[in-house]
């Protein structure tokens, strides 16, 4: 069947999808810069305006074709960039781990060492606040608080 001289399916994807795709991609990009403020119709009504002269050009099909294609392609190896940094990642994560050994203690250990370090970070603290003060002799640490 045909529209105009072409084919239903080539309307579709040649003029009706990528007219959507501006449409959808300038209203967003107005929308978000609110360079025409906060007024929905307007901003509906001007990205309507570019995607239909966008897409009015038989030159830009050719171009909208080539670049689909290219950002298919970009988003396929940006998924598998991602993919395997997180991947490399938590392996690495994993791996020191179970170097240090964390891997291996249960929640009770862990809460045990936080609540360690907690305690030397404060003991550090009150030295540093009572230098002169034996840690063992409690009446000097008494007379001076």
């Amino acid at each position: 069947m045909d529209v105009f001289g072409i084919t239903v399916q080539e309307l579709i994807f040649s003029v009706f999808l990528p007219f959507l795709l501006f449409y959808i991609l300038f209203y967003a990009l107005l929308r978000k810069s609110k360079v025409l403020g906060d007024v929905k119709s307007l901003n509906a009504s001007t990205a309507l305006v570019l995607a239909g002269i966008v897409i009015s050009s038989a030159y830009a099909i050719g171009i909208i074709q080539y670049i689909t294609s290219i950002g298919v392609m970009l988003a396929i190896v940006a998924f598998v960039a991602v993919f395997w940094y997180g991947t490399a990642a938590t392996a690495a994560r994993k791996l020191e781990s179970y170097r240090t050994g964390e891997a291996f203690k249960t929640e009770d250990e862990k809460k045990f060492d936080k609540a360690k370090d907690n305690a030397n970070t404060l003991w550090e603290r009150v030295k540093k606040q009572f230098p002169k003060v034996d840690p063992h002799d409690f009446t000097q640490l008494q007379e001076q608080v």
